[in-house]
Parts: C-alpha cells; structure tokens; sequence
C-alpha cells in the first residue's frame, strides 16, 4: 500500500527509531531518521517526507515545538504528523497544534501502520480536492 512512502521517525531514543524503523521499512516504507526535533525539522524541509512519526520529549527541540515549526513552515505545513509519547498529557495539545493522530508508547505494530496508513490516504485526499 506504501508504494515506497517516505517516512521520517524522529526520536531521541535511538532503540526505539530503530524499532520503528524496521517495522516500517519491513512494510515497504522508505524510512528516515532524526534524533531530535531540530533535526527533524531540517529534513523535513529538505526531503519533504510523506509522513512524520515523532517523539513529543526530545532534547534539543521538543516534539510539540518541532511541530509548530512543521505548520508554520509552507514547505511542510501539510505533512501529516503522527506524535507519539509514553505521557497521555501531551495528547490534546498535540493533536490541537496540528498533529494527526497520537499513539501511546508502548505502541503496537498495528496501531503504528494503521495510523501511517490513514495519515496517507487523508494527506491524498487532501491533495485530490487541491487540484
């Protein structure tokens, strides 16, 4: 279904990315990775994923500012963003900053590709009433 998607993971806790990583890239997605939110941010900007997966507590730059920055940004502002975090204070916030879905850490394989999987297809939809 992915048709080669890129993803990009962006957490601080490198075995969880590469966990996250590997149930992704295992499913057909092409798979980059960030260990913090500045960094997500620049690549982001720069390969312009298809799908963002973060991390809401990271050094550097925290999840809910990266994604500030991600819809403030014209180049990225319509990137599906799916926020994750073992801490369920974080939801409604995320969700009202723009994020499009949030899962509780620890997540399920399932959970993760059904949330990726429906960020693609309302991302296309969107895309088919722009044109």
């Amino acid at each position: 279904m992915s048709e080669r998607s890129t993803i990009l993971v962006v957490d601080d806790d490198e075995a969880i990315c590469h966990a996250t990583q590997l149930r992704l890239s295992a499913n057909g997605f092409h798979v980059l990775t960030a260990g913090d939110g500045d960094e997500g941010v620049s690549i982001a900007i720069s390969q312009q994923p298809d799908v963002i997966v973060m991390d809401v507590r990271m050094p550097r730059l925290d999840g809910l500012s990266a994604l500030r920055m991600l819809r403030a940004g014209p180049a990225t502002r319509s990137i599906p963003v799916i926020m994750l975090s073992a801490s369920p204070e974080y939801e409604t916030k995320a969700l009202d900053e723009g994020a499009c879905f949030y899962l509780h850490k620890p997540y399920s394989k399932e959970s993760l590709l059904l949330a990726v999987d429906a960020a693609l297809k309302n991302s296309n939809q969107e895309m088919q009433r722009c044109k």
